[in-house]
């Protein structure tokens, strides 16, 4: 299962509405784990699986402009990835997770679209430019395949490397 659900409301963190983090909450983290919880169930009976969560770049790297809601949830993507790799391995059950830079889907394509923003964006990413969707498709199927099969836990950046610095 590849669990790619996710949304960003920015806010500076002095007036963050309650109202807007309990969303970015309740979809980005609740969201990953009542997924989790499905499938998990599903593969426990097969007894084997493999999930997949999307996490981000700023899971583990703070990053301005109102993105402090955006940041802490993603971090517990990557920690619940880690605690139910531990809890499920014994299952037969593989979670690990990929952590993309910016990567241009329908709900980020207005950078694209503006110049300046884009080059602003691809200026921070040691390659140049910004992610695209079929960039995630290979770790996405080298994650789900046998040649992953002694990986459980982890995080795999595809950043253009961004998080090497």
């Amino acid at each position: 299962m590849v669990n790619a659900m996710g949304m960003n409301i920015k806010h500076d963190a002095f007036e963050y509405p309650i109202e807007d983090w309990d969303r970015l909450f309740n979809v980005n983290v609740k969201g990953t784990m009542i997924a989790c919880k499905a499938a998990g169930r599903a593969m426990r009976e097969q007894k084997q699986g493999v999930i997949i969560n999307l996490s981000s770049v700023r899971g583990i790297r703070g990053y301005t402009g109102g993105n402090s809601g955006y940041c802490a949830t993603k971090g517990a993507v990557e920690l619940i990835t880690k605690s139910l790799a531990l809890e499920w391995a014994p299952l037969g059950i593989r979670v690990n997770a990929i952590g993309p830079a910016l990567i241009i889907t329908p709900g980020t394509k207005h950078i694209a679209q503006n110049p300046e923003l884009a080059k602003k964006y691809a200026s921070m990413v040691p390659m140049g430019r910004i992610g695209l969707p079929e960039d995630l498709a290979g770790a996405c199927v080298f994650l789900a395949s046998e040649a992953a099969g002694f990986i459980s836990g982890q995080t795999i950046y595809v950043d253009g490397g961004l998080t090497a610095s």
